[in-house]
């Protein structure tokens, strides 16, 4: 009888280890799978970010480039006009000096 309780405290004695074994390893794996969901989170929250500000920049270089293109049609635009007047007073003055002569 001694022995056959013996054997069976044993046998529960296993069992309750194994069952801690395994609630242990659940925990383990419920953790790694949090940090990994954790990790997974965080890089795509990087890569929306990241996303964010090449998208940013992208728009401040579009911005800057049409900017420039602007400035340069108002400066060919300028030097035209410029050269217009150049060319009217040219004119008006080849009509004077005809005129005088």
């Amino acid at each position: 009888l001694q022995r056959k309780h013996l054997l069976q405290r044993k046998h529960l004695l296993q069992r309750k280890h194994l069952l801690q074994r395994k609630h242990l390893l659940q925990r383990k794996h419920l953790l790694q799978r949090k940090h990994l969901l954790q990790r997974k989170h965080l890089l795509q929250r990087k890569h929306l970010l990241q996303r964010k500000h090449l998208l940013q920049r992208k728009h401040l270089l579009q911005r800057k480039h049409l900017l420039q293109r602007k400035h340069l049609l108002q400066r060919k635009h300028l030097l035209q006009r410029k050269h217009l007047l150049q060319r009217k007073h040219l004119l008006q003055r080849k009509h004077l000096l005809q005129r005088k002569h």
